[in-house]
């Protein structure tokens, strides 16, 4: 999956975005499809449903080496851009 891709797709994280939860709720975007929330919730984790392009899942920024040179991207949840050369 090329970097951009990742970084637009919907996102969720367990226990939220404090690393020490023992929380089994999931934050997920609004974006999640329905199905995988189901999924969720049939393996006994509470779903919790975040805006569309929330912080609260994170922020990444990724780069990948390839033969041709760097692929680059940055998070749409967060500010920066991202270059390579």
């Amino acid at each position: 999956m090329p970097v951009l891709d990742a970084l637009h797709a919907p996102r969720w994280v367990i226990g939220g975005m404090d690393v020490d939860a023992a929380s089994l709720t999931v934050e997920a975007e609004a974006r999640v499809p329905r199905g995988l929330l189901d999924a969720f919730e049939d393996s006994g984790f509470d779903v919790a449903v975040v805006d569309e392009w929330s912080e609260a899942v994170g922020h990444a920024h990724l780069i990948a080496v390839g033969n041709d040179g760097f692929e680059v991207a940055t998070d749409p949840r967060a500010d920066g851009s991202a270059l390579a050369g």
